[in-house]
C-alpha cells in the first residue's frame, strides 16, 4: 500500500529500465559462456530481479519507461517492457510487443523469455489465449510458456507438430522431448524428413530423448557433417547414444 503514495523518481526508474536490458542482454552471454557457474546466474538474476521490482512498484510510469525503450527495441527492452505487460495484464500492450517483434525478430528471444520469467499466476489466462490463437507465432510462445513452467500444453502440442508453418512445428517438435510427450514418438520420427532444417533437427533429438534408437540418431550425425548452428548439440546428444548403445 506504502506504494500507492510515493511519487516515482523519473531517474531512479529511468535507470531500472536499463539496467533490466542490459542485464537480460548480460544474461544471454553468460549462459552460453563455459565457464559460468549458477551461483554467477544467481547473483545476476538477482540484480534483474530488484530492478524489475523497481519497475513494478513504479506502476504505469514503470511501464510507460520499458515502452518509451522501445524506440530502440532489442532482447533487452522488448524482455523489461514484456515482464511489466504479463504482470500487469495489459493486453493494449501485449499486441503492440508481438507486432513489434514481428517486425523485428531478432528481438523476438526477449519476449519469449519474458513468459519464462514470470511467475506462473501472472500467466493464467494469458496462456490459454495464446495457445488458442490463430496467429502461429503466439501458439509458438504459448507453447514455449508453457515448457518453460513445466506445463503441457495438451491437445495444442499435439496441433502443433504437425502444422504448415515451420517455426511452430520446429517448437512443438522440440517441446515433445522436453515435456516427454511419448505417445508424440511417432510425429517426430515422421518429421525426421521434414523439408526445414530446424524441424528436421527437433524432430531427431526429441524422438531420441524420447526413446528412438533406429532412425533419429542417423538424422543427429547429419548434423555433425557441416558447420551449422545445431553441430554443438548434436555432437552431445550422439555421444549421449552411442553411450547408452554401448559404442565407443
Amino acid at each position: 500500500m506504502l506504494a500507492n503514495f510515493i511519487e516515482p523518481i523519473p531517474l531512479v526508474i529511468q535507470q531500472h529500465a536499463e539496467e533490466s536490458a542490459h542485464l537480460r542482454y548480460m544474461r544471454s552471454a553468460l549462459t552460453a559462456a563455459p565457464h559460468v557457474r549458477l551461483h554467477h546466474l544467481r547473483r545476476l538474476d538477482d540484480r534483474l530481479a530488484a530492478h524489475l521490482d523497481g519497475l513494478a512498484i513504479a506502476g504505469e510510469f514503470g511501464s510507460s519507461v520499458c515502452e518509451a525503450a522501445l524506440e530502440n527495441p532489442g532482447v533487452g527492452e522488448v524482455f523489461a517492457a514484456t515482464v511489466r505487460a504479463i504482470e500487469e495484464k495489459d493486453e493494449r500492450r501485449l499486441d503492440k510487443l508481438f507486432a513489434l517483434v514481428s517486425a523485428v525478430p531478432q528481438a523476438q528471444p526477449g519476449l519469449i523469455s519474458a513468459f519464462g520469467w514470470v511467475s506462473a499466476n501472472y500467466l493464467q489466462g494469458t496462456g490459454a489465449k495464446l495457445l488458442a490463437s490463430k496467429e502461429p507465432f503466439r501458439r509458438q510462445v504459448g507453447i514455449a510458456a508453457c515448457v518453460m513452467h513445466g506445463v503441457d500444453p495438451g491437445v495444442a502440442l499435439t496441433q502443433s507438430v504437425t502444422d504448415p508453418e515451420p517455426q511452430l512445428r520446429a517448437r512443438a517438435l522440440r517441446a515433445a522431448g522436453e515435456l516427454g510427450r511419448r505417445n508424440l514418438l511417432a510425429a517426430c520420427v515422421n518429421a525426421l524428413q521434414d523439408e526445414d532444417p530446424t524441424c528436421r533437427f527437433w524432430a531427431a533429438w526429441s524422438a531420441v530423448v524420447l526413446g528412438d534408437r533406429a532412425k533419429a540418431p542417423g538424422t543427429l550425425e547429419s548434423f555433425l557433417v557441416l558447420p551449422n548452428a545445431f553441430r554443438p548439440k548434436s555432437m552431445v546428444s550422439a555421444t549421449i547414444v552411442s553411450l547408452n548403445m554401448g559404442v565407443c
